[in-house]
């Protein structure tokens, strides 16, 4: 079991590398009312319009947010995606499909074919299958990569903050943007968000250039506990 760990690890880093108006108060008796003085209430609890399909300009204080609300959304789930890969090695195959059920981070299923990685309750498995129809072996987990190969910490860091154009994925007008961050100079991280919070797009660029990416081919926010349920009993 311990082999079959060390092996699903370093497959996995192949992969990996969110009113109303105020009425107006009336004095005196019989007397003709004053001129109505209308007072606007606060956007407190309203819902923001939809995203423009073309970028606009606000401060970078505002795309930092929207970008960490985003990323918020994404958190919290639920969520399924499938999404094909450009990976940074370039003798690794392309376009790989993996799929991603999430309910919450306590409790997902990342689907990579023949290996799968979970958390349930909290806790981290793997499951192998080395043939195709064979049975599945699945055994605890001590370490797991991140969900997407360039996820950032939570709260996002300093940097520069970018609202990029809108793009068509995978059915969905997603919303786009950039960071490069203060302390790593040449790097820079692209998301794409449904209207949902699902991440469609997330890739990294090292001075101007693709480095490595995944997009989201199909998207759902429906996530059935069978669709994260072990194949096999894990073993010690």
């Amino acid at each position: 079991m311990k082999r079959l760990i060390a092996v699903a690890l370093i497959s996995a880093m192949l992969f990996f590398g969110c009113t109303g108006e105020a009425k107006p108060s009336i004095s005196g008796s019989g007397q003709s009312p004053p001129a109505q003085q209308i007072t606007q209430p606060t956007n407190v609890g309203v819902t923001p319009p939809n995203p423009p399909s073309t970028p606009n300009t606000p401060s970078a204080g505002d795309v930092k947010d929207r970008l960490q609300n985003y990323l918020n959304l994404w958190r919290a789930g639920p969520w399924k995606a499938t999404y094909t890969t450009a990976p940074s090695d370039p003798n690794a195959p392309s376009n790989a499909v993996h799929s991603l059920y999430y309910i919450n981070k306590d409790n997902w299923h990342y689907d990579l074919g023949a290996m799968k990685l979970y958390a349930k309750n909290g806790a981290n498995y793997t499951c192998m299958n080395a043939t195709t129809g064979g049975n599945w072996r699945c055994g605890a987990l001590s370490y797991v990569p991140p969900l997407l190969p360039n996820d950032q910490p939570n709260p996002l860091p300093d940097g520069v903050y970018t609202r990029l154009e809108n793009r068509n994925i995978a059915g969905a007008n997603a919303e786009c943007f950039s960071l490069s961050p203060k302390e790593m100079p040449g790097l820079a991280y692209e998301w794409c968000f449904s209207k949902e919070g699902v991440i469609l797009f997330n890739g990294r660029l090292e001075n101007g250039k693709m480095f490595q990416s995944v997009q989201a081919i199909s998207f759902d926010t429906t996530v059935s506990d069978n669709e994260i349920a072990l194949p096999a009993t894990p073993s010690d």
